[in-house]
């Protein structure tokens, strides 16, 4: 009779027992997938350069914002690396610590996260400046008054949309070839796809007011979350770290909730879908839908849509907050936020070979 494999314990260096490692979820990478979302980002872009073509002014002033995005993102990066090395290597070098991004894998996810960071904090300052004296977000009904092609678009908001389509655009670039994968590779990669798409939507077609909404929504909350990521970097948790790492995951988590799950239905979507109908579609016999199709309103459809997909793309990234947060605070206690994190986030991206 055969046996079967023995199990044995890993041994460290000195002989004694250790345990073995536990099992980290495998990311799983379609290429067939890959190859056709970056087909789509290539003819968008491609799409998006015929357009202002015929602009000469947009299309200087979208090549100069590209360049300055690169520009700012690798200027932003090497602040940060000198900054984090400095923080990590004079603050929290002992134990239990033990200079978190001593690892170049964990510094180079804390300079990606560092120049999203600053992209979101300053967007949204320049989105709150556009609409300071604007009525737009209180009353989202002024934002289909007068209709779209009767608006004019003042200079601030244009310059925002072309720098917001440099940014996206760099973004999805840097996701696609030049960032680390993680375990919602796709799902990113489908989000800023869509969000290129809603945004040179807007532009082209005038829907900029209810775009700008879109936007800040996205902006604001993306700040809570890059704060958490890269305090979760830094390893700041349990009283050792002052509980920083809870309590950005919970601030996160009210910021996600306020902002993607209340303000972007309720306000956003609602004012798009309904109220756009309510001004201006045509009301032939009463049918709703006819605003989808009508031929003074391009693309409304897609839109709107579009809309639609990146709040159960919320939804989706929500209810992977809940999971890390239930993991880290009911099975594997306080402190182990981060690695909760890293385990359902970012699965082995997470660990070098």
């Amino acid at each position: 009779m055969t046996k079967g494999p023995k199990k044995t314990m890993a041994t460290s260096k000195d002989g004694s027992s250790a345990k073995p490692k536990k099992k980290v979820t495998k990311f799983r990478f379609n290429s067939t997938l890959d190859n056709f979302l970056t087909v789509v980002y290539l003819a968008v872009v491609c799409y998006l350069l015929y357009v202002f073509y015929f602009d000469l002014s947009t299309l200087t002033l979208f090549f100069v914002l590209i360049g300055v995005t690169a520009v700012g993102i690798n200027l932003t990066k090497a602040i940060f690396a000198k900054f984090g090395l400095w923080l990590s290597a004079t603050f929290l070098s002992g134990a239990p610590f033990n200079h978190p991004l001593s690892s170049k894998l964990t510094m180079r996810k804390w300079c990606d996260q560092s120049w999203q960071l600053v992209i979101h904090v300053s967007m949204s300052i320049f989105e709150l400046l556009v609409l300071a004296d604007e009525t737009w977000f209180s009353e989202t009904m002024t934002c289909w008054m007068p209709h779209p092609f009767q608006q004019t678009v003042k200079p601030s908001l244009r310059v925002l949309y072309l720098t917001q389509l440099a940014i996206w655009i760099y973004t999805a670039f840097s996701h696609r070839f030049i960032e680390e994968r993680k375990k919602d590779y796709f799902v990113m990669y489908i989000h800023h796809i869509a969000t290129i798409l809603l945004v040179a939507g807007s532009f082209i077609y005038n829907y900029t007011r209810i775009g700008l909404l879109v936007l800040l929504c996205h902006d604001v909350s993306d700040i809570f979350i890059d704060a958490m990521k890269m305090v979760n970097y830094l390893k700041l948790e349990s009283a050792a770290g002052r509980y920083m790492s809870e309590c950005a995951y919970f601030i996160n988590m009210i910021g996600w909730i306020y902002f993607r799950l209340y303000i972007f239905p309720t306000r956003v979507i609602y004012s798009a879908l309904y109220e756009s109908h309510l001004l201006l579609a045509s009301r032939d016999n009463g049918k709703f839908w006819v605003n989808f199709f009508d031929k003074d309103m391009p693309l409304y459809g897609a839109m709107v849509s579009l809309l639609v997909v990146l709040f159960f793309l919320h939804i989706w990234w929500f209810a992977l907050l809940v999971r890390i947060g239930y993991k880290a605070f009911n099975t594997q206690g306080v402190n182990k936020l981060n690695q909760t994190g890293a385990e359902q986030y970012e699965g082995d991206s997470d660990h070098e070979d």
